[in-house]
């Protein structure tokens, strides 16, 4: 079989969008827009079997110092064929500075230690693991996140947020298509804010890793995994307009959730590296580990959770694949 590289068109969206949503879970979601604008730039490359069948993509952003890969997609049943190594290849080809970045984003959903995590990586793009080899625990963990890296000392917190912010949130596809049509800039970004009320702050502390538990519904669940970055209080005023670019929310709703006092102090959790997880953790199920381990389910105000609990669900929330 001929696989063949080069530049993506506008004529190859519909293509693109099909590709992406089938691995929106781990690759996460951009809306059809967004991939149409990648497409009329330029910065798409594409590589294609002899039917003319997109099997893999790359998306890319460029500036005088370096190109950004944004995303790097290989179709099922294709993965061990070198088409990600051809498609950096041919990017790097047109790269117009020597500080071309190296680094490539893998998505491991599983909980390995630092040993395994470069032998996956060598095994998925080989040679490339040099690259990572120096990077800190928590570094290496978002680059490949959702991954969970063992033995790596940081704290866990549980998250209660409303269904309707963890949809804003968390679903893009819906997000995207539905109320956020008019911002699609706010899905784009990997970074991202989360207002709530002052509570619970000296607690929650940065760096550790979240889980976004869904409330307001019938049967609440986990629905998400962050990393977070930062952990900021202050006036509702002030806070917005430090964080104004992130998040989802307008003024009108910090309005409201500061009852109608732009003095009252609340908090900011700043977090990225958001990925869905692939099976929701129920609330019965939540309950069952939390009972085995004999500690306390806490689920109207943020809550801290031991290493061990935060591994299980882990797991739960993405099951070993067959």
């Amino acid at each position: 079989m001929t696989i063949s590289i080069r530049k993506l068109t506008i004529v190859d969206l519909d293509a693109v969008d099909k590709l992406m949503k089938y691995n929106s879970k781990t690759l996460g979601f951009l809306p059809k827009e967004a991939l149409r604008d990648y497409l009329e730039k330029g910065y798409t490359l594409g590589a294609k079997n002899d039917d003319g069948k997109l099997i893999g993509y790359l998306l890319h952003a460029a500036n005088p110092k370096y190109f950004r890969i944004a995303h790097l997609c290989v179709a099922e049943g294709f993965t061990e064929q070198g088409i990600a190594r051809r498609l950096i290849d041919e990017l790097k080809k047109l790269a117009t500075s020597q500080k071309f970045i190296s680094f490539v984003r893998f998505c491991l959903s599983r909980s390995l230690t630092r040993t395994e995590v470069l032998s996956e990586i060598d095994e998925l793009f080989p040679g490339i693991a040099t690259e990572y080899k120096p990077l800190q625990e928590l570094d290496l963990q978002k680059y490949c996140s959702p991954l969970d890296l063992k033995e790596t000392e940081q704290n866990h917190f549980l998250i209660p947020i409303r269904s309707g912010y963890a949809t804003s949130l968390f679903d893009r596809q819906k997000a995207a298509s539905d109320m956020f049509v008019q911002k699609p800039n706010v899905l784009l970004r990997w970074d991202n804010v989360y207002y709530r009320a002052k509570t619970h702050h000296h607690t929650i502390k940065a760096t550790a890793r979240l889980l976004w538990y869904e409330s307001g519904s019938e049967a609440g669940q986990i629905i998400a995994i962050s990393c977070l970055e930062a952990v900021k209080t202050g006036t509702a005023k002030t806070l917005f307009k430090q964080f104004k670019k992130f998040g989802v929310l307008e003024w009108k709703d910090i309005f409201d959730m500061c009852n109608g006092d732009p003095g009252k102090e609340i908090m900011a959790l700043k977090f990225s590296h958001t990925f869905l997880f692939r099976k929701p953790v129920s609330l019965d199920a939540m309950r069952s580990v939390f009972s085995r381990h004999e500690t306390s389910l806490v689920l109207q105000s943020p809550s801290k959770i031991p290493t061990e609990i935060f591994y299980e669900l882990f797991q739960m929330g993405y099951p070993a694949q067959p």
